[in-house]
């Protein structure tokens, strides 16, 4: 009898992030604090009843369907756990690509849960997480934490404790940004070595401030606000609008801003809907607990 499992594959912020140098491997070390929040794809996954291990997809993607990240994420678990069954997944798409919200990221870390809880394969978030990064830097965060210190490539994981709900606006501009354009322009921009300055020990009592008290930062912002003047004229704008903080998440080009009044941040939300050269703007929530998932 063929089984069903639907799950929220929800977006994060980058509240702090700081890209360091080029490691020997070719990535970059970085020092981020990552947050879900309430913007999510909704990805349901059928068990099929042939065995011929293949993964069919429906949804909108830009790449086929056998380097989507969630096919290789059926392919992984499958090889790691001996799962014989073909699946069927639809993905309903909410998250937009080269926004850094890291959707499809998380698209494999839900994928890689709605396996293990269809197929009741015992294994747990933290070892999902340590298979996860053979698909991505950011996989492992979404398997394991709503809010982490994420160092190293992106795949050393540090959960944190009391997560906060916290009203965001969520600026789409209507253009994306290459994340491999981005980490160019970084590097060239600097011409060298990068000492990390962050202070890791300090992130958690920091979260825990009034927003307007962080001095967290984007190392790629400044870079960004050269190349696309509407992205600091939409963190300006965000500011002057009763934001507590605001700034561009991960390589761009989504731009949030934080608040602790729904109002406040509704009355911003229709502020920046009157501009130009914008796909969205969403009043939104960061997340304390990742969503259950709905077994059918």
């Amino acid at each position: 009898m063929m089984r069903a499992i639907t799950l929220q594959s929800p977006a994060k912020v980058n509240l702090h992030l700081e890209i360091g140098g080029r490691r020997n491997d070719g990535f970059h070390d970085l020092c981020s604090l990552f947050q879900i929040v309430s913007l999510a794809d909704t990805i349901t996954v059928r068990s099929l009843k042939d065995s011929n291990n293949t993964c069919s997809i429906h949804g909108h993607f830009s790449c086929v369907s056998e380097d989507n990240l969630i096919c290789r994420a059926y392919r992984l678990f499958s090889e790691r756990y001996g799962l014989k069954t073909s699946v069927e997944v639809t993905v309903e798409k909410r998250i937009p690509e080269g926004a850094g919200l890291g959707g499809g990221s998380s698209n494999a870390a839900t994928m890689l849960k709605s396996l293990r809880d269809l197929f009741s394969v015992p294994v747990d978030n933290a070892e999902l997480a340590r298979i996860s990064a053979e698909l991505g830097s950011d996989v492992p965060f979404f398997c394991r934490s709503p809010l982490a210190l994420v160092t190293g490539r992106g795949d050393k994981v540090l959960s944190l404790n009391n997560p906060r709900t916290l009203p965001l606006v969520l600026v789409l501009p209507d253009f994306p940004v290459s994340t491999a354009d981005a980490y160019r322009w970084l590097d060239e921009k600097r011409g060298g070595d990068y000492r990390m300055l962050s202070d890791s020990r300090d992130y958690a009592s920091q979260y825990k401030r009034s927003p307007d008290k962080w001095t967290f930062f984007n190392s790629f912002t400044p870079v960004l606000r050269e190349r696309y003047p509407l992205i600091g004229q939409l963190i300006d704008t965000l500011l002057s609008s009763q934001a507590l903080y605001a700034d561009v998440s991960g390589s761009g080009s989504a731009i949030f801003g934080v608040f602790t009044d729904e109002t406040a941040a509704r009355r911003a939300a229709l502020v920046l809907k009157g501009k130009k050269n914008l796909k969205q703007v969403l009043t939104i929530e960061t997340l304390a607990i990742f969503p259950d998932s709905i077994l059918q």
